[in-house]
């Protein structure tokens, strides 16, 4: 994502008291209905880990709200200097339950910029481990884009991520769990650009539905899409026991281009291990695009990120790295990546402040699809709040 242009100081402050205000309105609203809430047994309640809470006979009401800001200081690769605000995320989420959240209503959005919806679900859960999702939600192709956007260890997703995962779309996805040790997810979805969403790849004349199938194994039990292991929802210390899970993705569909059909085949392995305050996370990505005319092409990519808490459930060191090529066949198609930076958690989640180096390089056969050609230095600070 480019920043926003150096602004003048008096618009600054501006964007800074505006981006503050969000960010403390969480805080805010769950302390004053805190302060006059009555028994537990009331309809309503609030607090910084559940959002605001109406209960009301077999249905649950739920509103979640996410903001992020962020100052960013930016060096292309012509030597200028780019230093800006912005409100990197306002994001309401309303989730409505019933009957035991056996049938759930989720509509997820985000103000900062051009307000946009990002997800709107039915999802509805049976008793023996199934559920059926139905609207405009995350592909399930990758673990990185599945873990929800507060709990990721970095500020964004990284120049890999971006370029081979599925982003949002509108489609229809049985989920099934095996025990507590395997999840098998199978979905068809829309195969343009998500609806709303941040725009994917170009699929100006797509012939077939997106088809995407994932397997998790998690060997040693049950493993949260939560990428920092080492505190308590509630921020607290914990030491908790190893975890692992391996993912294998895929994914298929068929483009109409240049008056032939080009067939995509994607695929995708990941590791996510963690524990005692330590995680590490990988992924691998492959595309092969097949055109009758013999014009194919070949694109890899793969990303490791870990993380460890020097102090126990307040400071985080993280560093990540990653590289690939957009076309095998090209000559200059190649782009990297390499990032090191800490997060400080001032109350879990719910208040934390990132910061960042990240070092982009991008071939020029591989632009504009990875990002602009040369290279690219950051300098990051980003300040979240949740609740």
């Amino acid at each position: 994502m480019q920043p926003t242009p150096t602004h003048p100081a008096p618009l600054r402050r501006r964007i800074w008291v505006l981006a503050l205000a969000l960010l403390l309105a969480p805080a805010a609203t769950a302390a004053a209905a805190t302060a006059a809430a009555t028994p537990a047994s009331t309809p309503g309640s609030a607090s910084h880990f559940d959002g605001l809470h109406v209960h009301q006979g077999d249905v649950d009401a739920r509103v979640f709200l996410l903001t992020q800001l962020r100052e960013e200081l930016v060096r292309d690769d012509a030597g200028a200097m780019v230093h800006g605000a912005q409100v990197r995320m306002a994001r309401p989420m309303f989730v409505i339950g019933a009957f035991d959240d056996a049938l759930q209503v989720v509509v997820h959005g985000d103000l900062a910029g051009k307000p946009r919806l990002l997800d709107a679900i039915v999802r509805i859960r049976g008793a023996s481990g199934w559920q059926l999702t139905a609207g405009q939600f995350i592909a399930p192709y990758t673990r990185q884009f599945m873990t929800p956007a507060p709990k990721r260890q970095f500020i964004d997703f990284g120049q890999v991520h971006d370029r081979f995962n599925l982003n949002r779309r509108l489609g229809l996805m049985l989920d099934r769990h095996f025990g507590e040790r395997l999840q098998v997810q199978a979905g068809v979805f829309d195969s343009g650009a998500a609806n709303g969403g941040v725009p994917v790849e170009a699929a100006d004349h797509a012939r077939t539905p997106l088809s995407v199938v994932r397997l998790t194994f998690t060997p040693l039990g049950p493993m949260a899409y939560d990428q920092v292991p080492g505190m308590t929802p509630d921020g607290g210390p914990r030491d908790d026991a190893f975890r692992l899970a391996l993912g294998l993705g895929g994914a298929f569909r068929q483009l109409r281009s240049a008056n032939q059909t080009i067939s995509e085949t994607r695929g995708n392995l990941e590791l996510a291990a963690a524990g005692h305050g330590t995680s590490l996370t990988g992924e691998a990505f492959v595309e092969q695009q097949h055109a009758p005319s013999g014009a194919d092409r070949l694109a890899w990519g793969a990303y490791l990120q870990g993380g460890h808490f020097v102090l126990p459930a307040r400071l985080e060191l993280v560093a990540r790295t990653g590289l690939g090529a957009n076309d095998l066949d090209a000559e200059d198609a190649g782009f990297y990546s390499y990032e090191a930076g800490a997060n400080v958690y001032l109350h879990g989640h719910h208040v934390r402040v990132g910061l960042r180096y990240r070092h982009d390089h991008v071939g020029d056969d591989a632009a504009p699809q990875v990002g602009a050609a040369g290279d690219r230095d950051s300098a990051t600070v980003q300040l979240q709040g949740w609740m």
